[in-house]
Order: structure tokens, then C-alpha cells, then sequence
């Protein structure tokens, strides 16, 4: 996190808390969409800020869902206790991965796109509307609010996910684009394999990289991802919601690359 960030960070989360969660949907413009998050055991206390930046909106999501594994199902704190009374729908299934935030959600919700987010940002005004806007005009491809090249060497090997180049901005789209999931990315409805939810693969080739399994998935139906031409303002990360982290382990010991090499493999992938 930013020493930029802190600030900012921490009087959006205070505001939001102090809000009664009985009120943040009351009124509002609600869209077809499914907006979905997968939270654990460290974060159960801060996800709740994350949930309440969407619903600090305007225009709100149809189904709003955090999907947990059982071992919660007796413990909730009463911050997510308050959003479940507010229309919240929580999903328990028997996995940490963080892959479920799409799995679980299209498990309960089938007709409409889903977007999903993280549980340790916090998301900023217009962050659904512009996804969804942007969907109605290409309703058939990925939308996506940040992404990175997926790139190789002048040798033609891959490079370390951290040479990968960022982009916030829109751009050709091209086979390489991965959506990254922090910003939000919205799924649409045909979005589906027959290997989407296949468990033993995604523990086998993807346990910890759930974009990467995403984008694979998108591949083998040559699905597009696309930005919009005007983005949002940037999230912000939550106070103290990376002391664990899948992107400390992905990226400083690489295995971004080698569980993208893996799927390549399997998949006999062609970018």
C-alpha cells in the first residue's frame, strides 16, 4: 500500500462504516448484473468495506454475493451479519480458492453478466455502472477495468508475471489481455466451459491465480476483453488487508508464470 493511500483510505473506510447498512440499497437504481466476492479468514472482518464502497453508489447491483467457505457458516462477524439483513446473499462452499467469486456466483445466478471484485480494495463511484454500460455495447466480450499484457521474450519464452505490462487504459484487445480481477471484470451471461468449474483441474494447473484460470477459460471460447473508453477513478486498497496475500506469493516467487505455463501446456494454448 502507498503512503498516498493511507489518507484517503482511511476516511472512506470510516465514512462507510458509520453508514446503517439498512439504507444502502434503499432507492437506488439497481442493474442486471451479479456482483460477487470471495473473502477468508483474514479478511472477514474488512470485507464488509469492500461490499459497502459498491452499495455507496448510485446504481447498485441486482444480486450482491460473498461467497465463504462452510467453515463459516456459524461464525459470521456482525459486520457481514448486517449487510446478509440488507440483501446481501452469502454463499458457503467447500473451498478457500479464490476462484469461487465467479464459480459460486453463476452456481446461484445463471441469466445475468457477473461482475466480481476484491475483497481488500475499496471501490469508487461509477465502478459498476461503467462496466455495465460498457457490457451493452459489446455484450458478447470480457470487460475490464485494468489488465497486462501476458508477454514472452525475444527468445520466446515466457516472462515473469511482473514484466508483464499494466494497462489502465483502453486499448486493442488482442489473445495476451488478461483481465485483472482486483479492478473488476465482468463476465458475461455465455460465459461458461465445460472445464470452468472442473475442481481437480483448477487444483492441478491454477490453485492460486484465478485470473489466469479465467482467462484460460475465455480463450477456449475466443472470448474478446475489452476496456472502457472512460475508466473510473482507481480503488483503494483496505487498511490492513494484505498482510496475507496471493499477489505477495504470486508475483515475488513467480508462480504466475509457471501455473500460466502449466495451463499452456494442458490446454495446448496458441498466443
Amino acid at each position: 500500500m502507498k503512503l498516498k493511500e493511507y489518507i484517503p483510505s482511511s476516511l472512506q473506510s470510516w465514512r462507510l462504516g458509520k453508514k446503517p447498512a439498512s439504507g444502502m440499497l434503499e432507492g437506488k437504481k439497481r442493474i442486471p448484473v451479479v456482483a460477487s466476492v470471495k473473502s477468508f479468514e483474514p479478511r472477514l472482518h474488512l470485507v464488509h468495506l469492500a461490499i459497502r464502497s459498491i452499495w455507496n453508489d448510485e446504481v447498485v447491483p441486482q444480486h450482491t454475493i460473498l461467497v465463504l467457505h462452510q467453515k463459516h457458516r456459524e461464525s459470521l462477524p456482525n459486520s457481514i451479519k448486517e449487510l446478509e439483513k440488507a440483501g446481501l446473499e452469502i454463499i458457503f462452499v467447500d473451498s478457500d480458492r479464490s476462484h469461487f467469486k465467479l464459480l459460486g456466483a453463476l452456481s446461484v445466478h445463471t441469466t445475468m453478466p457477473v461482475v466480481t471484485f476484491d475483497d481488500d480494495v475499496l471501490y469508487q463511484k461509477n465502478w459498476l455502472n461503467t462496466l455495465y454500460q460498457t457490457h451493452l455495447q459489446s455484450p458478447d466480450q470480457v470487460v475490464a477495468l485494468q489488465t497486462r499484457i501476458i508477454s514472452r521474450s525475444k527468445n520466446g519464452d515466457w516472462l515473469p508475471y511482473k514484466d508483464w505490462p499494466t494497462s489502465y487504459r483502453n486499448q486493442q484487445s488482442s489473445v495476451a489481455t488478461l483481465p485483472i480481477g482486483g479492478a473488476g471484470v465482468l463476465y458475461p451471461t455465455n460465459f461458461n466451459t465445460p472445464e470452468l468449474s472442473d475442481i481437480e483441474l483448477i487444483e492441478r494447473l491454477c490453485p492460486k491465480a484465478d485470473d489466469l484460470w479465467f482467462k484460460t477459460m475465455g480463450l477456449l471460447r475466443n472470448f474478446k476483453v475489452i476496456m472502457p473508453k472512460v475508466l473510473p477513478q482507481s480503488a483503494l486498497p483496505i487498511i490492513g488487508s494484505q498482510t496475507v496475500s496471493l499477489g505477495k506469493e504470486n508475483i515475488k516467487e513467480d508462480r504466475n508464470r509457471s501455473q500460466w505455463i502449466d495451463l499452456c501446456k494442458h490446454f495446448n494454448l496458441k498466443i
